[in-house]
């Protein structure tokens, strides 16, 4: 079963001057319309409290606050954070629509997955959002159009917290949702981000106000009119409404392509049926799109191959429109490459898990003949993947940016002065710049191996490990700033290289260059016990490590007198990582220089 998520950033005008900083929440403001009479588009929450609203004209506006602050925002600014916004939301999934009629409206679709794997993917978007000033309501929903109204439907500031941004609509309850949902909350409000199009579902207050004086207060009135009737007398955005709430319709999408990412299209007529077949056929598109990345320099860091096929969704909202949804293969080799063989057993491994096994497994419990066959359970990606017939593959390929001309530090200490478990420059080289494969992360030499190790070992067993189970038998540990030794290490399923481009090509914009150290065994440091006299940037901890219970202080003791300076002069700090426990004294774990 397929998932339809819409995620809408209101008020993003508000967003856009928040995260900049030229607004703030305690102070009444909003953003203006263009034109000889300008009137407020957008407001924030400290003029909804003193009763300023959308709408308001400039002259009202200084006739009774004189203080409140006004802005205007290009189209340019517009577009080019919507563009920001949808390829961070790209980075997720591909599976990513838009809407002409709503700059800052999106939906993607999550093919069988189950509702706790949603939540936990829909969270990590609703935060990294919200890190880039655009907190989001989120909603799912059988159809689009559910799910745009369970948005409209939301409290004001309900997308400030993931808790009251997300809601869920079960298909079985889809029907009445819809059905009692009040006119109002189609009421629209003058704004610069919407387009006019007979596709938009917000209506006027004439058309409210007379829907009121009928008596026509929720949809399923306005489903007991006649439709000619409607056509003939109110604007279209009424008709509009009324189809979708009919079923006839659903809300119109654009499918989001980046101009930049390579891609390739082929359409098979009939449809194609055996996977032997399908999978040349996959081959021969990954020639086409990496012939086009090596002429530009460039290798594959993930490839997405969509399935689409020739079928129809009906939901109890008797809405019956083609699939929208293809379905997603995901492969991420260990390193960017463009070794068409490397990847070609990758696409074997994956389509070995995912197809050909699971056909397998389907043909030799097939039911007898008099028997009715029982159906597996909705929402099983290799049982969709091997029981339709596929009639369009498309392959997108996330590229490696080319190449900076510029000279990188180096990531690791080559010539560590003793045995270390970590040793890592807090400036990154370019090659990180682009987020890497997780698989690069065991790159990293531990303690005092030989320089000559042979590093492409792990990651390539690593990546066909996932390719043949699943992205998440493989884990990575992370090194945290953190004394409790439970703590140190964090175990993720794909370590985050976000890093700033901008920090990286300037160097007087770059933090101070510090290398942290850990020892493979804490060394005895009576002398520190000074420094826990003076209790600053002390923890405490107690509880059970293992199979033995701790009781222990922790401390991080810094001072600027090493003599080492940046690039601007500034002095170095020198921290010690000390360890306090009971019944073993005073220890230094660690340092950072």
């Amino acid at each position: 079963m397929t998932h339809t998520i819409c995620l809408e950033i209101p008020n993003p005008g508000i967003r856009i001057l928040e995260f900049r900083g030229l607004i703030r929440d305690d102070q009444p403001g909003g953003i203006l319309s263009g034109g000889r009479n300008p009137h407020l588009v957008e407001v924030n929450d400290s003029a909804r409290k003193i009763g300023i609203l959308p709408g308001t004209s400039l002259s009202t506006i200084l006739a009774l606050h004189p203080s409140f602050q006004t802005f205007r925002l290009s189209q340019r600014e517009l577009f080019e954070e919507h563009a920001r916004i949808a390829e961070i939301l790209f980075s997720f999934t591909p599976n990513l629509f838009f809407t002409v009629d709503f700059l800052f409206l999106f939906w993607i679709t999550l093919p069988g997955t189950s509702p706790q794997n949603r939540k936990i993917f829909l969270k990590e978007i609703h935060s990294v959002l919200a890190k880039q000033g655009f907190p989001t309501r989120i909603s799912e929903a059988s159809t689009r159009f559910a799910s745009r109204l369970l948005c409209l439907t939301m409290p004001i500031g309900a997308e400030r917290d993931f808790s009251t941004a997300f809601r869920s609509l079960p298909e079985e309850q889809s029907d009445h949702f819809l059905q009692q949902t009040p006119l109002e909350s189609f009421r629209s409000f003058p704004s610069s981000f919407s387009q006019s199009s007979s596709s938009e579902i917000l209506l006027s207050d004439e058309t409210l106000s007379s829907l009121e004086a009928l008596g026509v207060r929720t949809l399923q009135d306005l489903l007991s009119l006649p439709e000619q009737g409607l056509l003939e007398r109110y604007e279209p955005a009424l008709h509009r409404l009324y189809r979708l709430g009919r079923g006839w319709e659903d809300l119109p999408v654009i499918l989001y392509r980046p101009a930049d990412i390579p891609t390739a299209r082929r359409h098979f007529e009939p449809a194609i049926e055996d996977g032997r077949r399908l999978m040349n056929e996959i081959l021969s598109l990954l020639e086409e799109t990496l012939t086009v990345l090596e002429e530009q320099g460039r290798a594959v860091k993930t490839i997405h191959i969509l399935f689409e096929r020739d079928s129809f969704f009906e939901s109890p909202s008797r809405i019956r429109t083609p699939s929208f949804s293809p379905l997603l293969l995901t492969i991420t080799p260990a390193e960017p490459t463009t070794d068409r063989k490397r990847l070609g057993n990758l696409l074997h491994l994956h389509f070995e898990r995912n197809f050909l096994s699971s056909r397998r497994k389907r043909d030799s419990h097939q039911a007898p003949r008099h028997t009715k066959e029982t159906p597996s359970p909705a929402g099983n990606t290799s049982r969709n993947l091997s029981s339709f017939s596929c009639s369009q593959i498309e392959i997108l390929l996330l590229p490696t940016i080319p190449p900076l001309d510029t000279d990188s530090p180096l990531l690791f200490d080559e010539t560590p002065s003793r045995p270390l478990l970590e040793s890592v420059s807090s400036s990154p080289p370019a090659f990180l710049l682009d987020k890497p494969s997780p698989f690069e992360s065991f790159g990293a030499r531990i303690g005092n191996a030989p320089p000559n190790r042979p590093s492409g070992i792990s990651p390539r067993i690593l990546e066909s490990l996932s390719a043949s189970f699943g992205a998440d038998v493989v884990g990575f540990l992370r090194v945290n700033d953190l004394f409790p030794p439970e703590d140190r290490f964090t175990f993720v399923t794909e370590p985050d290289f976000r890093l700033s481009l901008k920090a990286f090509r300037e160097p007087s914009a770059r933090p101070p260059s510090t290398i942290r150290r850990f020892l493979l065994e804490p060394l005895p440091f009576p002398e520190a016990e000074v420094f826990f006299e003076e209790k600053k940037n002390l923890v405490r901890a107690n509880g059970r490590w293992w199979d033995a219970p701790f009781s222990f202080e922790a401390l991080l003791f810094e001072r600027g007198d090493t003599g080492s300076k940046d690039s601007r002069g500034t002095s170095l700090p020198f921290g010690l990582w000390i360890l306090r426990k009971a019944g073993e004294g005073i220890r230094m774990i660690g340092w950072r220089e």
